[in-house]
């Protein structure tokens, strides 16, 4: 959901055209720019995890306890032998409760986006020690000299491709996160629609004209006798 946006000026790509002691200049100033906005992608990640997963961790703590309690309830009740005081009907409660912090979880995505975001940063990080390769495998074939117009492009190119990279990875996570969301929200439609049904199918009244079944009589009556 972040964005390594490249804000190379447009001085620095013009001074590529130039004579070749500009070159390496304008070539360190995009690296430095291309660099800079790859690690703004990077800590984004790195900013937000922190509370993505405390959020799933601790809604998914509290769905466990109360899960666990709900489903020993009836026993534990039997236990401390306060079955007359204690409403057994508490244990379904719990169980609801768990599973509200489990619905939570998903439909705000605490633990999907903790885990989106961890692989995403590894991924930024991955890709950054790679360029850092390709880099200086790029600017050692200049021999400490100003780079000749082939090795420019050449540059250019391992620039282009981890900007290209960075791009991809942010732009797969925030795919993901679309279409999470799309599903959280289906699924919180259908459960809906679920309740409202089962709401109207308690409460319908009888079709006309047919009498209620508490009154119908289940036996005619018996003939009288002489």
């Amino acid at each position: 959901m972040a964005s390594p946006q490249s804000s190379a000026g447009n001085g620095a790509v013009a001074s590529l055209g130039c004579d070749e002691p500009r070159r390496s200049d304008a070539l360190e100033q995009l690296h430095r720019r291309v660099v800079q906005a790859a690690e703004n992608a990077a800590a984004y990640y790195a900013r937000r995890t922190a509370s993505k997963r405390w959020w799933a961790r601790a809604l998914r703590l509290v769905a466990i306890v109360l899960a666990a309690i709900g489903s020993m309830f009836p026993v534990l009740i039997t236990l401390i032998g306060g079955r007359e005081s204690i409403d057994p009907t508490w244990a379904s409660v719990l169980l609801a409760c768990a599973a509200t912090a489990v619905g939570l979880d998903r439909f705000f995505g605490f633990s999907s986006a903790w885990m989106r975001f961890v692989t995403a940063g590894m991924q930024l990080q991955h890709l950054r020690e790679q360029f850092d390769i390709d880099w200086q495998e790029s600017i050692a074939a200049w021999e400490g000299r100003p780079p000749s117009a082939e090795q420019t492009v050449g540059a250019l190119a391992v620039l282009r491709k981890f900007l290209r990279e960075a791009h991809r990875i942010v732009r797969d996570e925030t795919d993901l996160w679309f279409w999470e969301f799309r599903d959280s929200l289906q699924q919180v439609d259908v459960a809906v629609q679920a309740g409202r049904s089962g709401r109207g199918a308690a409460t319908k009244p009888p079709r006309d004209g047919a009498p209620p079944a508490a009154d119908a009589d289940p036996l005619p009556d018996a003939p009288a006798t002489a």
